[in-house]
């Protein structure tokens, strides 16, 4: 659990890099606890911290963080775009 509390803690790290790699790694070891906080990032000022909290939400299959998505297709940066709807895909597959 130390893992997980430490990479929490680096989603509000100063350097943008730390919270994007912070977003997907969270993502990769399957903690949806984090939810909340990968939605809040969504609205990051760094387009590569919204693309990868995008991306682990979808991952993460993180039901409410839809109208958050839906917003972000709508982001000036499309690669935040791309992953939101990818996400959003992920949210409606039923398998």
């Amino acid at each position: 659990m130390g893992a997980v509390s430490a990479l929490c803690a680096a989603l509000t790290d100063k350097n943008a890099t730390v919270r994007a790699n912070a977003a997907f790694a969270l993502a990769e070891i399957g903690f949806a606890g984090a939810g909340s906080q990968l939605i809040a990032l969504l609205t990051d000022e760094d387009q590569w911290v919204r693309k990868s909290a995008a991306k682990a939400l979808g991952i993460l299959r993180v039901h409410q963080a839809e109208p958050a998505l839906r917003l972000a297709l709508n982001d000036v940066s499309e690669p935040v775009r791309r992953n939101a709807e990818r996400s959003l895909q992920q949210l409606s597959d039923k398998r």
